[in-house]
């Protein structure tokens, strides 16, 4: 995820650390406690103009989607705390809270090294990075209380500011609401752990940090034990996978759209199960092995031409693809800004040799950006498109199908490891 500024819109776009935890595996938070015993219980998320502090200051979202996430001290049913407004990211994995957003009632333990020193971890985004402690907290999800989760506490003061090893040639501090646009991430993308076997085995991996004293952070080693881990694979049950669902939004968009998070993939098929996550018909895309050039994407086909590093992402807020044939903006130069509505045709084909095909629309996002609903402002955008060039990292090779590709449908994210209609993860259907 990259947040960046347009007009009055916070726009995201792409989180770098996108699937590169493909050898993880493993839990390492406590067993939770499951209050659903006949399937885990789905999470309401909503696209809407974001937090309200921010949106009082005339800065609200596009295409963010949102969940309301619920914290406690180990152990604690009362010292909880529910924060609004956590991005939900398929492009990343992690629970990660700005410290800011805690008013202290939940109290986060650190979580230390062999050496019993406390842990940090440095993020890098496309504009910028963050920098917090890492911590234990209980997350109710699901329905269940998952016990002892290891989260990101981004900005905390415990670790001391970031060091050179992580703010050097990695932009500015993302660390605070204004600068991050969400009180946090809910990263439940298709690995288990953040970073995985690399970081447990390399101890210049530059992501995770021990912090002799609380300060003094230097780049370590950090076990599959102690590494943020994915929230949605601890749940008891469903948790196989992730479904996201969304209705429809009509161009040129709507304020707000309310969808929901299915915990697990095709493990809940009855008609009237608790969670509606039945593949159906959808295709099933698995992405390349740790062993291929392009691991952890898919290929995309568009205009003619072959992407390697193809992805579907709910942290990315609109359609991001290399198309010189449309025009980009003059004033959110990120974006482009077509004189006529655009359609195009695309497939997405899998390491597993699945090939899939849809369609996209993209508009005018300078003209979107101004379009009013009901007298309101909008903040849900259907047709949002820009060039991949202008996205993390400046990679044109990227085709990134992002919020507006989950309007209309169901997305399914499979985990690593976990096998769904014979494809074993990491992989997408749709």
């Amino acid at each position: 995820m990259r947040i960046i500024r347009s007009q009055w819109l916070w726009v995201v776009s792409i989180l770098l650390v996108l699937g590169l935890a493909a050898c993880g595996g493993g839990k390492s938070a406590s067993s939770p406690t499951n209050s659903a015993p006949n399937g885990s219980t789905p999470l309401s998320i909503i696209m809407d103009a974001g937090p309200p502090s921010l949106v009082a200051q005339n800065q609200s979202a596009a295409n963010m989607i949102f969940a309301t996430i619920t914290i406690c001290t180990h152990g604690s049913t009362t010292a909880c705390q529910t924060i609004d407004h956590i991005q939900v990211d398929t492009g990343s994995v992690g629970l990660r809270i700005l410290s800011s957003a805690l008013n202290g009632t939940a109290a986060p333990a650190a979580v230390l090294d062999s050496s019993s020193n406390p842990m940090a971890e440095c993020l890098v985004f496309g504009d910028g990075h963050i920098w917090g402690s890492v911590a234990l907290v209980d997350v109710n999800l699901g329905g269940s209380t998952l016990s002892n989760v290891p989260v990101h506490i981004i900005g905390s003061s415990t670790v001391g500011a970031d060091p050179a090893a992580c703010s050097t040639g990695n932009g500015p501090a993302e660390q605070t609401l204004a600068a991050f646009g969400a009180n946090g991430i809910l990263g439940i993308g298709n690995y288990i752990q953040d970073c995985g076997i690399y970081c447990a085995l390399t101890t210049s991996n530059g992501q995770y940090f021990s912090c002799p004293s609380g300060t003094n952070c230097v780049s370590s080693t950090a076990s599959l034990t102690s590494q943020v881990i994915n929230p949605a694979s601890l749940v008891p049950v469903d948790h196989n996978g992730v479904t996201l669902s969304f209705p429809a939004v009509t161009a040129p968009g709507a304020a707000s759209v309310t969808g929901t998070l299915y915990f697990g993939v095709n493990t809940e098929t009855t008609a009237g199960a608790q969670n509606n996550n039945a593949i159906g018909a959808a295709k099933i895309l698995q992405f390349a092995p740790a062993t291929a050039t392009n691991a952890g994407y898919l290929t995309a086909t568009y205009n003619g031409s072959t992407y390697s590093q193809a992805f579907i992402d709910s942290g990315s807020n609109a359609y991001f693809l290399p198309d010189s044939s449309i025009p980009t903006c003059t004033d959110s130069t990120s974006f482009y800004c077509p004189t006529n509505s655009v359609t195009k045709s695309f497939s997405l084909a899998g390491y597993n040799g699945t090939v899939a095909s849809g369609s996209l629309v993209i508009d005018n996002a300078d003209t979107l950006f101004s379009s009013q609903v009901a007298n309101s402002y909008l903040n849900v955008f259907p047709t949002l498109g820009g060039p991949s060039s202008s996205a993390a990292n400046g990679s044109s090779n990227w085709f990134d199908l992002g919020v507006p590709f989950f309007l209309g449908r169901k997305v399914y994210i499979i985990f690593e490891n976990a096998t769904v209609g014979g494809v074993q993860g990491p992989a997408v259907a749709f």
